[in-house]
């Protein structure tokens, strides 16, 4: 049976390769942690678990792609969620807001 014409258009091609897939994947077993990896060979695996007083992310790409850093990627993510914090305790404090160390 032929492919029909619109499963062979680049814009259906593009439409489905996720340089990004994120999920939650959950456990409550202490120290352990789940994660997958990228679904295309030039994008990113994150998986996050949120606990009561933290959340885990798991960043993964492939090693051999020269257009992904997972290290880089966690470092920008780290300071956009830092960032996000301060804006959260700087409405609730209307204080100027209060910085997070890194880990």
């Amino acid at each position: 049976m032929p492919i029909p014409e619109f499963y062979r258009h680049s814009s259906y091609e593009l439409s489905n390769h996720f340089h990004l897939s994120t999920s939650q994947v959950s456990t409550n077993i202490p120290e352990s942690f789940l994660c997958y990896g990228a679904v295309v060979p030039d994008g990113y695996g994150c998986s996050y678990n949120f606990k009561s007083d933290s959340m885990m992310i798991c960043i993964a790409s492939y090693a051999h792609c020269s257009t992904t850093n997972s290290r880089e990627f966690a470092q920008y993510l780290t300071e956009s969620l830092i960032e996000m914090y301060d804006l959260c305790m700087m409405n609730k404090d209307r204080q100027h807001p209060k910085l997070l160390h890194r880990l």
